[in-house]
C-alpha cells in the first residue's frame, strides 16, 4: 500500500476526506490553536478531566500536565500546530504515544501528541506502513499469522516513533538487525510545518538521521514504512538462577561467551536483581528462530550443569505470544519512580567487572536496583557504523540499564564502576545526567547529524534536553 493510500484510508475511517490545505489564517481562531476539527485534532487543556490521565508516562517522577495538549490525527494537523507554535513562540514537546525514561516528551506549555496516529497496514508482500503513535503491540498484532515480523523492541508499550528514531533494539536484533535497519521511508513534518517523505533517494540525509539520530530533533515523524522479514517460527526460552555474586558472575560471563560465539538466531536479555537470600537472582529470557531441537541443544550448553532456580522453559510459540511473556512488558501501563541509567559496553564484561557489579547489586536493600543487559552484534554489526546514525555496531557490545530509586548510591556505584568498559550510550535509554551525552549517543556520527540539523532545523524549533545540538 502506498503511503498516500494509507493516509486516505485512515481518513475515510474517520469520515475525513483530504481537502486542500487551509490557509494559516483560516485555520485559526484569534490567537488560539488551529481550528481544524475533530477529524484532525482534539485539544485538551490542563483544567479538563482527561488532562491528567493523558499526561501519565513511564517515568512517573517527570509527569507534567501541559497547558494544552494537541491530540493530532493527521500530518496536516501536526504541521498546523507546529506552525502556530512557531508563530506564537510556544515551546513544545512531542509525544508519540509510548514512554520515555526521562521527561523529553513532557512540556508545561504544549505537547504535540501522536498517540491517535496509530493505524498499521500490512501489504501481502510484507510492506508495513504504520503511524508514529502505533505501539509495538499494534505492530505485533497486525503481523500475527502473516509469517513475517519486524525486529521491534522488547516492550510492547513503546511507541514506534520513539523506538525507530533512536535505533530500535530487541530480541530479533542479532538475527535481523535493528528496527531502523528495516525502515524504507519516513514521513516527517519539518520546521516550516511542511510534510516530507525521506528515503534513500529523497531527503536521503534526513533519512540517514532518522535511523538512530533520536526523536524530537529534526522534525515530527508521522508515519513509517518497513520491510517485514519472513519467519518460520519462534522458540521462547526462560532460565533463572539464584546464586552468590561470584557464581552469578560466572554464569553471566559464560552467557556472554555463549552469545557472542554462538548462533545469531538467538536473541536474549539478562535481568539481574538482588534476592532476599542475599544472593543474585538472574533471569534470562530469549527468542530463537533456529528450530526447537537446535534451541534445546543450544540452551542445554548454556546451562552446562549449573543449578537452575526453576525448571528451564523452552517452548515453540508464535512471536506475538512470546512477546507477551517478556520481562520488561510487566511495566506496561504502569509508572515508575525509579531512575534508569544506561551505557553501551565496549565488549563483554570481564569476570572481575561482573563480580564487582553483582556484589554491589546485593547491597541495594529494600528498594532494589535492577540491571538489564541486551547483547548486540551479529546482524546489528553487519551494517557499518556510519551507514545510519546509530553508531553502536560492534560485534561484542551490549546495552546495560541500571535502574534504582533516585539518589541510589548503589546504582551510581555500579554505573561508575562500569564506565571504564563503556563505548557510549543508547539514545533510546536516555540519562539526563550523562557526561558528554552527544558523543556518547552518536560517537563519530555526531558532526554529520549536526550538519543535517542545521539544514532542516536551523532555528532549533525541535529541541529537548538531549536532542542533537546545532553546534
Amino acid at each position: 500500500m502506498r503511503r498516500r493510500d494509507f493516509l486516505k484510508t485512515g481518513a475515510a475511517a474517520t469520515g475525513f476526506v483530504a481537502a486542500p490545505f487551509l490557509s494559516r489564517a483560516a485555520a485559526r481562531s484569534g490567537d488560539g490553536p488551529p481550528a481544524l476539527g475533530g477529524d484532525h485534532v482534539t485539544y485538551v487543556r490542563a483544567d479538563e478531566t482527561a488532562a491528567s490521565a493523558l499526561s501519565e508516562g513511564y517515568a512517573g517522577r517527570h509527569v507534567v500536565v501541559p497547558r494544552l495538549r494537541a491530540l493530532c490525527r493527521s500530518p496536516r494537523a501536526v504541521g498546523e500546530v507546529v506552525h502556530w507554535a512557531r508563530d506564537t513562540g510556544r515551546r513544545f514537546a512531542v509525544r508519540s504515544g509510548g514512554h520515555c525514561f526521562e521527561d523529553f516528551s513532557q512540556s508545561p506549555d504544549l505537547v504535540i501528541d501522536l498517540r491517535d496516529l496509530n493505524r498499521v497496514h500490512v501489504d501481502p508482500d510484507g510492506r508495513v506502513v504504520a503511524g508514529a503513535g502505533a505501539q509495538v503491540a499494534d505492530i505485533l498484532q497486525a503481523l500475527a499469522g502473516s509469517g513475517r515480523v519486524l525486529p521491534t523492541g522488547t516492550c510492547q508499550s513503546v511507541a514506534l516513533a520513539g523506538l525507530v528514531l533512536g535505533g530500535g533494539i530487541g530480541f530479533l536484533s542479532r538475527a535481523h538487525g535493528l528496527a531502523c535497519d528495516a525502515l524504507t521511508d519516513v514521513e516527517i513534518v519539518d520546521a516550516e510545518g511542511h510534510t516530507l517523505t525521506a528515503d534513500h533517494a529523497s531527503h536521503a540525509d534526513l533519512f540517514w538521521a532518522c535511523r538512530g539520530g533520536g526523536g524530537g530533533g529534526f522534525g515530527i515523524a508521522t508515519s513509517f514504512s518497513f520491510r517485514a522479514v519472513p519467519i518460520d517460527g519462534t522458540i521462547y526460552f526462560d532460565l533463572a538462577w539464584v546464586l552468590a555474586p561470584p557464581d552469578a558472575a560466572r554464569i553471566l560471563t559464560h552467557w556472554q561467551a555463549w552469545t557472542f560465539a554462538g548462533d545469531h538466531r538467538f536473541g536474549t536479555m539478562m535481568v539481574c536483581l538482588p534476592h532476599f537470600t542475599g544472593g543474585v537472582f538472574l533471569r534470562l529470557q530469549g527468542l530463537s528462530t533456529a528450530g526447537l531441537d537446535r534451541t534445546e541443544r543450544h540452551v542445554a550448553r548454556l546451562v552446562d550443569g549449573a543449578r537452575l532456580w526453576s525448571p528451564a522453559r523452552v517452548e515453540q510459540m508464535p512471536f506475538v505470544d512470546a512477546s507477551d511473556l517478556l520481562w520488561t512488558d510487566d511495566a506496561r501501563g504502569q509508572m515508575t519512580s525509579h531512575r534508569t541509567r544506561s551505557l553501551v559496553t565496549a565488549g563483554p564484561l570481564t569476570l572481575e567487572a561482573a563480580t564487582d557489579m553483582l556484589a554491589r547489586l546485593v547491597q541495594s536493600g529494600a528498594d532494589p536496583v535492577s540491571i538489564l543487559i541486551e547483547p548486540l552484534g551479529s546482524a546489528v554489526s553487519e551494517t557499518a557504523a556510519d551507514a545510519t546514525a546509530f553508531p553502536h555496531r560492534g560485534e561484542t557490545q551490549s546495552t546495560v540499564q541500571i535502574a534504582g530509586p533516585p539518589g541510589s548510591t548503589v546504582a551510581a556505584g555500579i554505573y561508575d564502576a562500569l564506565l571504564p568498559q563503556t563505548a557510549g550510550a543508547y539514545a533510546n535509554y536516555p540519562d539526563r545526567d550523562i557526561a558528554g551525552w552527544p558523543s556518547a549517543y552518536w560517537g563519530t556520527n555526531l558532526p554529520r547529524l549536526q550538519a543535517i540539523k542545521r539544514r532542516y532545523d536551523p532555528d532549533d524549533v525541535f529541541r529537548h534536553r538531549q536532542s542533537v545540538p546545532l553546534a
